[in-house]
Protein backbone atom coordinates (compact mmCIF):
# COMPACT_ATOMS: atom_id res chain seq x y z
CA UNK A 1 0.00 0.00 0.00
CA UNK A 2 1.34 3.54 -0.61
CA UNK A 3 0.65 6.43 1.05
CA UNK A 4 -1.09 7.85 -1.48
CA UNK A 5 -4.10 5.02 -0.58
CA UNK A 6 -3.96 6.02 2.65
CA UNK A 7 -4.28 10.02 2.45
CA UNK A 8 -7.32 11.83 2.29
CA UNK A 9 -9.31 12.65 -1.08
CA UNK A 10 -10.74 16.13 -2.06
CA UNK A 11 -13.08 14.19 -4.26
CA UNK A 12 -16.95 14.05 -3.24
CA UNK A 13 -17.32 10.11 -3.64
CA UNK A 14 -14.51 9.08 -1.25
CA UNK A 15 -16.21 11.61 1.52
CA UNK A 16 -18.73 9.08 1.92
CA UNK A 17 -22.08 7.81 1.18
CA UNK A 18 -24.61 10.51 0.34
CA UNK A 19 -28.16 10.56 0.49
CA UNK A 20 -31.21 11.37 -1.87
CA UNK A 21 -34.54 11.01 -1.84
CA UNK A 22 -34.74 9.73 -5.51
CA UNK A 23 -34.84 6.02 -5.57
CA UNK A 24 -32.07 4.20 -7.63
CA UNK A 25 -32.87 4.13 -11.14
CA UNK A 26 -31.83 0.40 -11.42
CA UNK A 27 -34.10 -1.14 -8.16
CA UNK A 28 -37.34 0.52 -10.16
CA UNK A 29 -39.87 -1.38 -11.26
CA UNK A 30 -41.45 -4.53 -9.65
CA UNK A 31 -39.36 -7.15 -8.64
CA UNK A 32 -38.86 -10.32 -11.20
CA UNK A 33 -39.22 -13.32 -8.53
CA UNK A 34 -36.27 -16.20 -8.90
CA UNK A 35 -37.27 -19.58 -10.52
CA UNK A 36 -37.12 -21.36 -7.07
CA UNK A 37 -39.73 -18.72 -5.76
CA UNK A 38 -42.20 -19.08 -8.90
CA UNK A 39 -41.50 -23.45 -7.93
CA UNK A 40 -42.18 -23.19 -4.58
CA UNK A 41 -45.37 -20.85 -4.95
CA UNK A 42 -46.29 -23.07 -7.47
CA UNK A 43 -46.09 -26.16 -5.60
CA UNK A 44 -47.93 -24.45 -2.31
CA UNK A 45 -50.99 -23.90 -5.20
CA UNK A 46 -50.76 -27.30 -6.40
CA UNK A 47 -50.71 -28.91 -3.20
CA UNK A 48 -54.03 -26.68 -1.66
CA UNK A 49 -56.08 -26.51 -4.87
CA UNK A 50 -55.26 -30.28 -6.10
CA UNK A 51 -56.43 -31.45 -2.73
CA UNK A 52 -59.44 -29.94 -2.82
CA UNK A 53 -60.09 -31.28 -6.23
CA UNK A 54 -58.62 -34.88 -4.71
CA UNK A 55 -60.93 -34.75 -2.01
CA UNK A 56 -63.91 -33.46 -4.21
CA UNK A 57 -62.94 -36.13 -6.81
CA UNK A 58 -62.88 -39.04 -3.54
CA UNK A 59 -66.21 -37.56 -2.58
CA UNK A 60 -69.77 -38.95 -4.44
CA UNK A 61 -71.39 -36.28 -4.92
CA UNK A 62 -75.11 -36.16 -3.07
CA UNK A 63 -77.90 -36.27 -5.85
CA UNK A 64 -79.87 -33.86 -3.53
CA UNK A 65 -77.28 -30.68 -3.86
CA UNK A 66 -76.05 -30.94 -0.35
CA UNK A 67 -75.18 -32.74 2.34
CA UNK A 68 -71.97 -34.34 0.39
CA UNK A 69 -69.76 -32.82 3.09
CA UNK A 70 -70.91 -35.48 5.60
CA UNK A 71 -68.87 -37.96 3.81
CA UNK A 72 -65.89 -36.22 5.95
CA UNK A 73 -67.63 -36.67 9.24
CA UNK A 74 -68.87 -33.19 9.34
CA UNK A 75 -72.21 -31.94 10.80
CA UNK A 76 -75.43 -31.07 9.10
CA UNK A 77 -75.70 -28.10 8.24
CA UNK A 78 -77.17 -25.86 10.99
CA UNK A 79 -79.23 -23.29 9.29
CA UNK A 80 -80.92 -26.08 7.29
CA UNK A 81 -81.99 -28.00 10.15
CA UNK A 82 -83.08 -25.14 11.43
CA UNK A 83 -84.95 -23.09 9.10
CA UNK A 84 -85.35 -25.91 6.42
CA UNK A 85 -83.43 -23.16 4.38
CA UNK A 86 -79.85 -23.26 2.76
CA UNK A 87 -77.05 -21.63 4.22
CA UNK A 88 -75.04 -19.54 1.60
CA UNK A 89 -72.48 -22.25 0.79
CA UNK A 90 -74.97 -25.22 0.96
CA UNK A 91 -73.94 -27.23 -1.98
CA UNK A 92 -70.30 -26.19 -2.66
CA UNK A 93 -68.90 -29.20 -1.61
CA UNK A 94 -71.38 -30.72 -3.72
CA UNK A 95 -70.18 -28.41 -6.84
CA UNK A 96 -66.60 -29.16 -6.40
CA UNK A 97 -67.11 -32.23 -6.10
CA UNK A 98 -69.10 -32.41 -9.48
CA UNK A 99 -66.26 -30.23 -10.91
CA UNK A 100 -63.85 -32.81 -10.13
CA UNK A 101 -65.67 -35.62 -11.51
CA UNK A 102 -66.22 -33.71 -14.94
CA UNK A 103 -70.07 -32.84 -14.87
CA UNK A 104 -69.45 -29.25 -15.14
CA UNK A 105 -72.62 -27.73 -16.00
CA UNK A 106 -74.38 -30.32 -13.15
CA UNK A 107 -72.06 -28.43 -11.52
CA UNK A 108 -73.52 -25.02 -12.04
CA UNK A 109 -76.61 -25.68 -11.81
CA UNK A 110 -76.19 -27.18 -8.08
CA UNK A 111 -74.37 -24.29 -6.87
CA UNK A 112 -73.35 -21.89 -8.78
CA UNK A 113 -70.24 -20.25 -6.18
CA UNK A 114 -69.28 -23.97 -5.43
CA UNK A 115 -68.75 -24.73 -9.35
CA UNK A 116 -66.53 -20.90 -9.64
CA UNK A 117 -64.27 -22.25 -6.63
CA UNK A 118 -63.73 -25.44 -8.77
CA UNK A 119 -62.93 -24.02 -11.63
CA UNK A 120 -60.85 -21.70 -10.07
CA UNK A 121 -58.88 -24.53 -8.14
CA UNK A 122 -58.33 -26.12 -11.65
CA UNK A 123 -56.77 -22.92 -13.61
CA UNK A 124 -54.70 -22.68 -10.41
CA UNK A 125 -53.87 -25.58 -10.32
CA UNK A 126 -52.49 -25.66 -14.50
CA UNK A 127 -51.08 -22.73 -14.08
CA UNK A 128 -49.32 -23.67 -11.06
CA UNK A 129 -47.98 -27.37 -13.02
CA UNK A 130 -46.53 -24.80 -15.96
CA UNK A 131 -44.88 -22.52 -13.21
CA UNK A 132 -43.61 -25.34 -11.48
CA UNK A 133 -42.08 -26.86 -15.04
CA UNK A 134 -41.05 -23.47 -15.75
CA UNK A 135 -39.98 -21.97 -12.81
CA UNK A 136 -42.11 -19.18 -14.50
CA UNK A 137 -45.41 -17.62 -13.87
CA UNK A 138 -47.77 -16.98 -16.69
CA UNK A 139 -50.93 -16.22 -14.57
CA UNK A 140 -51.80 -12.40 -13.24
CA UNK A 141 -48.78 -11.04 -10.63
CA UNK A 142 -49.60 -9.97 -7.59
CA UNK A 143 -49.49 -6.08 -8.53
CA UNK A 144 -52.64 -6.97 -11.01
CA UNK A 145 -54.40 -8.89 -8.48
CA UNK A 146 -53.62 -6.10 -5.68
CA UNK A 147 -54.98 -3.15 -7.89
CA UNK A 148 -58.13 -5.29 -8.40
CA UNK A 149 -58.66 -6.59 -5.11
CA UNK A 150 -61.70 -4.81 -4.04
CA UNK A 151 -63.53 -5.44 -7.66
CA UNK A 152 -62.43 -9.55 -7.05
CA UNK A 153 -63.51 -9.54 -3.71
CA UNK A 154 -67.21 -7.39 -4.49
CA UNK A 155 -67.56 -9.62 -7.42
CA UNK A 156 -67.19 -12.58 -5.18
CA UNK A 157 -69.28 -11.25 -2.46
CA UNK A 158 -71.95 -10.92 -5.28
CA UNK A 159 -71.72 -14.04 -6.74
CA UNK A 160 -71.73 -15.83 -3.24
CA UNK A 161 -75.07 -14.00 -2.47
CA UNK A 162 -77.00 -14.36 -5.69
CA UNK A 163 -75.59 -18.30 -5.72
CA UNK A 164 -77.71 -18.52 -2.36
CA UNK A 165 -80.65 -16.62 -3.29
CA UNK A 166 -80.62 -19.35 -6.21
CA UNK A 167 -79.88 -22.18 -3.90
CA UNK A 168 -83.02 -20.97 -1.69
CA UNK A 169 -85.37 -20.96 -4.67
CA UNK A 170 -84.09 -24.36 -5.90
CA UNK A 171 -84.96 -25.44 -2.85
CA UNK A 172 -88.31 -23.99 -2.19
CA UNK A 173 -89.47 -25.08 -5.66
CA UNK A 174 -87.72 -28.35 -5.46
CA UNK A 175 -88.68 -29.33 -1.95
CA UNK A 176 -91.60 -27.11 -0.97
CA UNK A 177 -90.25 -25.53 1.91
Amino acid sequence: MSNEDLAPSSSPAAAGPTLTLAPNPAATGPATPTKITVRLWSLFGILVFGAMLAVGLWLKPSSTGVETHRQLFLPPCGMYAVTGLPCPTCGCTTAVSLVSHGHWLKAILTQPFGAAVGFFGMIVVALSIVGLITGRWIGPDMITLGFYWKAIFTSSAALLVLAWIYKIIIVKLHYGV
